[in-house]
């Protein structure tokens, strides 16, 4: 199914979200809803003295009128998801989504329904992102998303402010190289970096908030705590154990063990996201120069409209000439390298990657990238497509036959000729 029936089943998908959102805390399981319930605690009930941020997303709530309105607020999640959604993907590029697009816009607006209908910190999480695909092209405006990081940092999630710093980093690199040892090697200087700071400004190792909060969490579900392979460990160990930790987020391979069928599913569904949040970072689709740009990656901060841009809809191209997918992939990989410090457990990593999906289906392939690919690595092959096209709408053109010579003129007069 193409074309006009992509967008209409994605239209059909969305508004079955949008109108499910008001009852869907009455029919997900409790786990789901603790996050809802804490901030309608802190709208109308006493505060504990470590919610500030909760306090801070109820008053944003109360501001705009929404602090008795959990339903719309709801069902206002669910519309900035879907606009992000839509800003993500484009309504045209809608048309050439395959079966496997599709099946991931539902698992996402199915993931959606469950973890933003409701009041919720990831609806801020949410408008940063759909801020971040509605910026324009241009390198200057890549300043513009770890400052907004930084906003999201300095009023309600301040390791926001880390990811701030690894956009940046990742947003180099990714234009740079897909060489597998870097990249791994990047990471772990990343670690090795960030764990004598933790020593020094928090008094703890590496992953000792994630110890600390799975110690404050007596009635977690154990199958999805997610433990430090070396709790306490420094130096080179505790790289290791980090790295160890980002693995896991990726192929959530503790999850998919323990033998339960949802838990199965659900790590299923995490390495299905970032498959294709990865893809162009395995693909070399961000390298904006040498070979790999030449063979069509985009410029960083290129602009289709200027002579030597990268054609839309090339690798690496799709989306603004490439500059929306670099954004996205190198945001989502900065959260991934913060959340392997600090998610307790799998439930909350993936509340927390859910408003990142949009990032996740700006990544999408599509049917326009994948021929768009073939015309740019094979252009003798795209001339001589254009050319058999032209012949074949061409009108025939008729052999010229020489018409016969008429017979000699004899005079009537004399009877020679």
């Amino acid at each position: 199914m193409r074309g006009l029936g992509n967008q209409i089943a994605v239209v059909l998908m969305a508004g079955a979200a949008l109108l499910a959102a008001p009852v869907m805390r009455s029919i997900v399981p409790e786990q789901f809803v603790l996050d809802g319930g804490h901030i309608d605690h802190s709208i109308h009930g006493p505060i504990l003295g470590d919610a500030q941020s909760f306090r801070r997303v109820a008053a944003i709530y109360t501001a705009l009128g929404l602090g008795d309105q959990q339903s719309l607020a709801a069902m206002l999640g669910i519309a900035l998801f879907i606009a992000a959604m839509f800003a993500a993907i484009g309504w045209t590029r809608i048309r050439d989504l395959s079966l496997v697009g599709l099946a991931a816009v539902a698992a996402s607006l199915g993931l959606a329904a469950v973890y933003l209908a409701q009041y919720s910190k990831e609806h801020v999480t949410l408008l940063l992102v759909l801020l971040v695909l509605l910026l324009p092209r241009g390198r200057r405006w890549d300043l513009a998303v770890p400052l907004l990081c930084v906003a999201y940092g300095a009023t309600l999630r301040p390791y926001w402010l880390l990811i701030a710093v690894l956009y940046l980093g990742w947003r180099i690199l990714l234009s740079r190289t897909r060489n597998p040892l870097v990249i791994v090697a990047a990471l772990a200087l990343v670690y090795a970096l960030l764990q004598p700071a933790f020593q020094i400004a928090l008094g703890q190792t590496l992953e000792g908030m994630r110890t600390w909060s799975n110690e404050q969490q007596a009635n977690a579900d154990v199958a999805t705590v997610i433990d430090s392979a070396f709790p306490d460990a420094t130096g080179p160990l505790g790289v290791l154990s980090a790295l160890i930790a980002l693995v896991f987020l990726v192929i959530p391979v503790p999850l998919g063990s323990t033998g339960t069928p949802y838990y199965a599913v659900s790590a299923l569904l995490i390495m299905a996201i970032w498959a294709v949040a990865l893809r162009p970072v395995v693909r070399g689709e961000l390298i904006t120069t040498g070979r790999a740009s030449r063979a069509g990656g985009a410029r960083w901060g290129a602009d289709p409209a200027r002579p030597g841009a990268a054609p839309i809809g090339t690798p690496g191209a799709s989306q603004g000439s490439g500059v929306r997918t670099a954004r996205a992939v190198s945001l989502l990989l900065a959260l991934l390298v913060v959340q392997a410090i600090f998610e307790p457990d799998y439930g909350s990593y993936l509340k927390h990657l859910t408003p990142m999906l949009p990032l996740v289906l700006a990544a999408l392939p599509s049917g326009t990238d994948r021929s768009h690919a073939a015309a740019v690595l094979f252009p003798d092959a795209r001339a001589a497509r254009r050319q058999e096209r032209s012949a074949r709408h061409r009108p025939p053109v008729r052999a010229h036959r020489p018409r016969p010579s008429a017979p000699p003129v004899t005079s009537q007069i004399g009877g020679t000729p």
